[in-house]
């Protein structure tokens, strides 16, 4: 039910599994790491909201939503909040997956008494990547690579070649993305979310470009700073596209918690005594 990635199954193309930084078959030991890990992460999760609620209370503290834009500040810090704002996104998404993938984890190994291998690491250090082909091929997690696969890269393959087939797999991206921000209910801007995972596919393209004029592979420091420029560049109107929506002003963690926000208060009182 859960292993969408095939774990273990031979139906999956193409796919490479994280390495875990603790490699371990001991149930005990893995259940704890992971425990600590979802405390990690639960925290990363809240952190990040707490800072974009405070950057934009108005859009991201309420149901009502607003835009990512703030036009009564200097373009260049508006334009420089929109874009923290957007990153702080990535990661408040990088940490949600990780703490629900992990509650998975603990919960399966106990009561089912499934195997620590059966749960390899989801993501590879995304941080890490200085190509947008190794970001979206590999340290990002792959939980719907055969769905695109399946989907949209093979029927695109067959109609239009290889590069079709990149196109294929994140256009059904971004279908998928967009059903998911509609069915909260309050629309949304189809050409943002969509066009956002488009432009990833037109970058993947222009890198494999590159690489065929070139005779190298992007990479190194340069492709780091291209990989999260584009990432940002075009991330920004998806992540306004979610603002508008009042998306974020339902995140929150079971029963409200706000760790970050316990954390804060604790340090305050401990210095003020």
């Amino acid at each position: 039910m859960f292993n969408v990635r095939g774990v273990g199954w031979n139906w999956p193309r193409g796919l490479v599994l994280p390495k875990p930084t603790f490699e371990t078959e001991s149930r005990t030991t893995f259940v704890l790491l992971s425990t600590a890990r979802l405390a990690l992460f639960v925290f990363g999760f809240d952190a990040c909201i707490q800072m974009m609620r405070i950057l934009g209370p108005d859009t991201f503290g309420s149901l009502n939503g607003g835009s990512l834009f703030d036009h009564t500040l200097p373009p260049l810090l508006e334009l420089a909040r929109a874009v923290l704002m957007s990153f702080l996104t990535i990661w408040m998404g990088y940490f949600m997956v990780q703490w629900s993938y992990h509650v998975l984890s603990v919960v399966c190994i106990i009561l089912l008494q499934q195997q620590p291998s059966q749960w390899p690491p989801l993501f590879d250090s995304p941080w890490l990547s200085t190509s947008l082909t190794e970001f979206w091929g590999r340290r990002w997690h792959q939980m719907m690579r055969e769905l695109l696969v399946t989907l949209g890269m093979q029927p695109f393959s067959y109609l239009f070649g290889r590069l079709g087939g990149v196109f294929g797999a994140f256009l059904f991206s971004g279908l998928f993305h967009d059903i998911e921000l509609r069915a909260f209910g309050r629309g949304g801007n189809s050409v943002a979310v969509i066009g956002f995972w488009v432009m990833n596919s037109v970058g993947v393209v222009l890198e494999r470009v590159w690489q065929k004029t070139t005779g190298r592979r992007v990479g190194g420091v340069w492709g780091w700073v291209w990989t999260f420029g584009w990432l940002g560049l075009w991330g920004v109107w998806v992540v306004d596209a979610w603002a508008m929506s009042g998306r974020f002003g339902t995140l929150s963690l079971p029963g409200e918690f706000e760790p970050s926000v316990v954390l804060v208060r604790f340090v305050r009182r401990c210095v003020g005594s």
